[in-house]
């Protein structure tokens, strides 16, 4: 692991309504009798609760009671997963180092997962990683989760549109920004089969706790 400064946001203030959550955020969905973020925090253990962030926005409170320890950044608007990096911005204004970012609906990824794009990503002196693999259907698939290069990041951010048939601010389109900026940016591959689940679904809700129990990943 690289002693390079290092601190992670994790978004986490998306509805679970839809999903028949109740009056939940979708992060705090449970599975196995633990909210869906308590895994991905858990993962994310190697990182001091500190100079770990989550952005919250619906029924923030949920969230905010449940894991009082760690820092939070408020999304008053949900306007796409850009916008949520955004809402964090002052929390990172004076910081100079890498920033992980990944999604509080994603209870499978593996700290061993984070620790190697962290690696890979100071390794290759990047100013952006991106985490790709294969999923469970053997077909390569971009998982949303990246590591930055902070200031990259967020003057990325300033530069970045929505137009785009929802209007909203995609964090997908930042490592292109950065990349025509001459920043370097590479992509970690690995075999990371049901880790790239995301629960958007009541299914996808079912299956993660059945890989969670199926992995022995209770706690």
């Amino acid at each position: 692991m690289t002693s390079a400064p290092m601190k992670a946001l994790v978004l986490a203030a998306g509805k679970g309504t839809r999903m028949s959550g109740g009056d939940l955020p979708k992060a705090m969905l449970q599975v196995c009798r633990r909210p869906l973020l308590g895994y991905v925090l858990r993962a994310l253990s190697f990182v001091p609760k500190a100079d770990t962030t989550l952005v919250v926005g619906y029924k923030r409170e949920a969230i905010t009671s449940a894991f009082p320890e760690y820092r939070f950044a408020v999304q008053l608007e949900q306007l796409g997963t850009g916008h949520a990096v955004m809402a964090a911005a002052d929390v990172f204004t004076a910081y100079k180092g890498q920033l992980l970012v990944c999604y509080g609906d994603m209870p499978l990824v593996r700290q061993e997962t984070y620790r190697a794009l962290v690696s890979a990503h100071a390794d290759e002196h990047n100013a952006c990683t991106l985490l790709s693999g294969l999923s469970s259907g053997d077909e390569e698939v971009k998982a949303g989760i990246y590591v930055f290069d902070s200031q990259a990041l967020f003057g990325a951010l300033q530069k970045l549109g929505r137009a785009n048939v929802h209007n909203e601010y995609y964090l997908a389109d930042v490592p292109e920004i950065i990349a025509c900026e001459g920043g370097r940016v590479g992509i970690y591959k690995s075999t990371l089969g049901d880790e790239l689940l995301g629960v958007n679904t009541r299914e996808q809700l079912e299956l993660a706790e059945y890989r969670i129990r199926e992995a022995g990943l209770i706690y």
